[in-house]
């Protein structure tokens, strides 16, 4: 009979229709743990893929004698990379984040400007002085102890400006990843029967 459809090809129709509607319904968490993994990506290389090419972080300004010279921009803890989640989903939608405060001025950049409070300490003070060894004939600089100093309780103002350290956000490479993803799953659930 011309036109009509045998009940095996009806069968597969039904048959990826319910897998299309199966992809469906996981995509939007399944893209969010991609755009996860992508941003954790981001703490390796040390930068944000724009395009095709990977923008690199600026460096921190710090004492080149100190430990922390050797790790990772933006990670001390790993509490920041740790914290990148699903925040939020839906039928159609996903919402990647990170409750961290400090998340959105690492990754956008701008002035930090506030006023920090010191309570009241001791300080135990030092000072160089230049001691005379009347046996050697020699000087030498040596530290002495002048005791406690106490430190009444003050305001600092703080102003810096951090950089942006961009490890989440669009992306015409992450959106081209995406794309291959659901053209793959599409050819696999439509495949010729």
């Amino acid at each position: 009979m011309r036109g009509s459809v045998s009940n095996n090809q009806n069968f597969n129709l039904r048959e990826q229709y319910n897998q299309y509607k199966t992809f469906m319904k996981g995509l939007p968490r399944q893209i969010g743990n991609e755009h996860v993994n992508f941003a954790k990506q981001s703490f390796r290389r040390g930068g944000f893929i724009q395009d095709s090419r990977v923008d690199k972080w600026k460096e921190r300004k710090t004492n080149k004698n100190r430990r922390s010279s050797t790790r990772a921009i933006l990670v001390k803890t790993g509490r920041l990379r740790r914290s990148i989640r699903i925040t939020q989903i839906g039928s159609t939608f996903v919402r990647v984040g990170s409750d961290v405060p400090y998340a959105a001025i690492h990754n956008e950049g701008g002035t930090i400007e506030a006023t920090a409070t010191v309570s009241a300490h001791t300080r135990r003070m030092k000072v160089k002085k230049n001691v005379y060894n009347i046996s050697t004939r020699r000087s030498r600089r040596v530290s002495v102890d002048i005791g406690n100093v106490n430190i009444s309780s003050h305001t600092r103002n703080i102003n810096t400006t951090m950089p942006r350290r961009q490890y989440m956000g669009p992306s015409r490479f992450f959106n081209k990843r995406i794309m291959m993803i659901i053209s793959y799953e599409m050819r696999t659930i439509f495949k010729a029967a």
